[in-house]
């Protein structure tokens, strides 16, 4: 049974404004490629595939034309889809009525019975082989679990344990002990490395929604994760793997590998792992490579980058940050920005590090109830500031984030 592993698609990503629609056509034709030069028994994406709740119609018309692809193209091909935290979990399994009669199974929530019991055998997806049909393996497809959803214990990490045991328990019940499994899940396992400048993985602070995945990936011939963007192994199992996502989503992943899994589940229980690199159509780019510039070596750096040529177009240009060691007055990133006009390059941001850094430094030494009582506000407009060049936050920024704080604080008191 051979199975390509991906996830964190985060389609209708905006990078830095900038629309990146153009770079996920180019992925999936990368993964339609891959899908049917491996000869690929199944695919399973394992959550984010959106990169908001509400994704605009262009992001759902290249996922769903993507679907329609893949199944079209390879007969017999079956997709498992799971909701990530990015996901609307009911949006994206609305579909499934539709999708299921075409071997398209999508997993968004958790149901359960009149009784408040979940139905777990809705997590259970038999896969089977395009070429021998009795070659088979059960995906537990697990979409992101909240912690109202699961089993009561004293953590989150314990309650998603004690549900996978039960899960997994059930499974062996339902389809025997020798019954070769797969667990696809989102979620963020104890240990894994994530970027040390900045991450979009929303990792709630202090770690509290963690998981120690050892627990349970000893049970399952391959576990397909989501949810950390950098492609990794995780609790020290090889067949229990972080795919990475499928685009680099901030400076902070520049130097991550992108790429899918092929895994081959033998019948007889043995994995082989293939990780199928991927070259996005865009690279990041950060000026200089190392430590920050004065500004004259950046303009300096920014005319010496290739001009740019109306007929070829900007589809592969690269994203760039300018990171400065001082900004002395406003005139500076007005200079910066004027360096890199009539040049092959999407200009992002251009960073005061000495302002992240000690934005950063104090971040490190405050407390977890001492970040609790900062202003959301006054946070945002720091990080703002930091990571464009001492530029204030637009006011029409500042509406939508104070629009922002009180539907999370309603929601918060709903619950």
């Amino acid at each position: 049974m051979k199975i390509i592993h991906t996830a964190d698609w985060h389609i209708g990503n905006t990078f830095y404004g900038y629309d990146r629609s153009d770079e996920h056509r180019h992925f999936l034709n990368f993964l339609l490629q891959t899908i049917r030069e491996h000869e690929a028994d199944a695919l399973v994406v394992a959550g984010d595939v959106f990169d908001n709740p509400n994704p605009s119609a262009e992001a759902q018309r290249i996922y769903y034309g993507f679907l329609s692809r893949a199944v079209v193209e390879n007969p017999g091909l079956q997709i498992v889809v799971i909701a990530g935290n990015h996901d609307s979990a009911a949006r994206l399994e609305a579909s499934a009525p539709i999708l299921a009669p075409q071997g398209i199974q999508v997993r968004g929530c958790l149901h359960t019975d009149d009784k408040g019991n979940p139905k777990l055998g809705e997590l259970m997806i038999p896969l089977h082989s395009r070429r021998d049909a009795g070659d088979e393996v059960v995906c537990l497809a697990v979409p992101f679990m909240r912690q109202h959803e699961l089993p009561r214990e004293d953590s989150f990490s314990k309650s998603m344990g004690k549900f996978f045991q039960t899960l997994i328990s059930d499974a062996r019940r339902s389809y025997g002990k020798k019954q070769r499994m797969m667990l696809a899940a989102h979620f963020y396992a104890t240990g894994s490395e994530i970027s040390g400048e900045e991450h979009s993985e929303r990792i709630i602070i202090g770690g509290e929604e963690n998981v120690d995945a050892s627990k349970f990936c000893g049970d399952m011939s391959y576990v397909a994760l989501g949810h950390i963007h950098k492609a990794q192994c995780v609790a020290g199992f090889d067949h229990a793997r972080y795919s990475g996502s499928a685009l680099p989503m901030s400076f902070g992943e520049r130097g991550y590998r992108h790429g899918v899994n092929v895994v081959n589940i033998g019948t007889d229980g043995t994995v082989t792992l293939n990780q199928v690199e991927y070259t996005p159509l865009r690279t990041l780019v950060t000026i200089p490579q190392k430590g920050a510039a004065t500004p004259d070596e950046a303009i300096e750096m920014a005319k010496s980058l290739p001009k740019a040529v109306k007929k070829d177009g900007n589809s592969s240009w690269p994203y760039v940050e300018v990171r400065l060691g001082e900004i002395p007055d406003p005139t500076t990133v007005h200079s910066v920005k004027e360096a890199f006009e009539g040049r092959a390059a999407m200009l992002c941001a251009i960073r005061d590090m000495n302002i992240a850094a000690t934005d950063r430094e104090r971040l490190e030494t405050e407390t977890e109830e001492q970040l609790r009582q900062l202003d959301p506000l006054l946070m945002a407009k720091a990080i703002y500031k930091s990571r464009c060049g001492g530029e204030e936050m637009p006011q029409a920024l500042v509406d939508k984030f104070n629009a922002a704080v009180k539907i999370a604080k309603e929601n918060e008191e709903d619950e």
